[in-house]
């Protein structure tokens, strides 16, 4: 089985892939690494330090920030910071869940949400991890909210394959 990374305030979460990896023929296996949106950072900084092998790092709605301001940062941190419950609503709402099921609300700290934020995604990274010989594939959701999807793309188009869908929410739901 891959080694799979939640999202932010989530768990369980490698469930809502499943179908997404049928519908483009992945077939995941233990040597994977994946990651979804915060998972995807944390999928990304566990490959470069990891001593096993790894085929492929799957990268599902990163959680790219690089092209947000300080401002942008600060106001996500108040907002948690001032109503927490309000926050996550607003976030599980945003990425694609109008009725979540608790199987999948996991823990939201304001030490997750700051790493979260605050991390940048590295070209060094990402060509130190192709001259391993590990393959980068990355999916994006044309109508995700919580990111901006074509600076993403334009970001991650140089270091793997990104599979772009249209019509699809912070989740790859359509």
């Amino acid at each position: 089985m891959s080694k799979f990374f939640s999202g932010f305030a989530l768990k369980n979460d490698d469930r809502l892939f499943t179908d997404l990896f049928i519908d483009f023929g992945i077939s995941l296996t233990y040597y994977d690494v994946c990651g979804f949106s915060y998972g995807a950072q944390k999928a990304l900084s566990y490959t470069l330090c990891c001593n096993s092998r790894i085929n492929r790092l799957i990268l599902i709605s990163p959680a790219f920030f690089n092209n947000k301001d300080s401002v942008f940062i600060d106001s996500q941190i108040h907002a948690f910071k001032k109503n927490k419950d309000l926050y996550l609503k607003c976030f599980y709402k945003n990425i694609g869940f109008n009725n979540i099921s608790n199987e999948f609300i996991g823990d939201a700290s304001l030490f997750d949400l700051d790493n979260l934020l605050n991390f940048t995604f590295k070209s060094d990274d990402l060509i130190a991890i192709k001259k391993m010989g590990i393959k980068i594939l990355i999916f994006l959701g044309g109508k995700d909210k919580i990111i901006n999807t074509i600076s993403a793309m334009d970001f991650f188009k140089d270091f793997g394959i990104v599979y772009f869908i249209k019509e699809a929410n912070h989740l790859l739901r359509v």
